[in-house]
């Protein structure tokens, strides 16, 4: 919750979507780590973020990165 509170207060996102590892137990945690994250942030940046999980769950660093090579591939 701590470090998403940061990038929160830098990035001022409208989504945060939890993958990788993480994703395996986050239906457990979710609840506290939005409550963390939103205590620790600037109010006015984290009005109406979601949190989620990832579909793609611990595949999704590896497919990101697969993504990402294929499109430099092809360019």
């Amino acid at each position: 919750g701590q470090s998403l509170a940061v990038l929160i207060n830098i990035f001022n996102p409208q989504k945060i979507i939890i993958g990788g590892d993480i994703s395996r137990v986050a239906g457990y945690i979710l609840d506290s780590i939005r409550t963390q994250a939103l205590k620790q942030s600037l109010v006015q940046l984290h009005r109406g973020i979601e949190f989620t999980i990832s579909k793609l769950g611990q595949n999704a660093g590896t497919l990101g990165v697969a993504r990402l090579a294929a499109h430099q591939i092809l360019k």
